[in-house]
């Protein structure tokens, strides 16, 4: 909400980021252990451009 005041939006906007990030630590990830670690990494450097590429969102 701190982004975009309407929270229906924000919560899309939240949950398209942890799956970009998600897809991407994957990727590197070895095993859970290694992923849980991946993740946060990706979390953190994730950026608004390459989050906007990997959105898979439809609006109905």
């Amino acid at each position: 909400a701190a982004v975009n005041p309407d929270y229906c939006f924000a919560a899309r906007d939240a949950l398209c980021y942890f799956g970009a990030a998600g897809e991407l630590a994957a990727k590197k990830s070895a095993g859970p252990g290694s992923f849980k670690v991946n993740l946060y990494d990706e979390v953190f450097n994730l950026s608004d451009e390459k989050v906007k590429d990997m959105m898979k969102v439809e609006e109905r």
